[in-house]
């Protein structure tokens, strides 16, 4: 990939790598906020959380292989 003002070096590693699912999408800069999981208050919600981002990662990644 080409990286460019509009798409960095940065937001091409989310791409490439699949990790969209940790981002809360684009900030005003057009680059991706990763989400804050460490922000959790117990264990438990950290776990819930975490496991909804690794899921949606693994059907993202599970898509992308079916198109290949």
């Amino acid at each position: 990939m080409i990286v460019t003002i509009d798409n960095n070096a940065f937001n091409n590693f989310i791409n490439v790598n699949l990790l969209q699912d940790f981002t809360d999408g684009y900030d005003e800069n057009n680059t991706y906020n990763v989400k804050n999981l460490a922000s959790s208050e117990t264990f438990e919600e950290y776990v819930k959380e975490s496991a909804k981002v690794i899921n949606a990662r693994s059907k993202r990644m599970w898509k992308e292989l079916q198109t290949k």
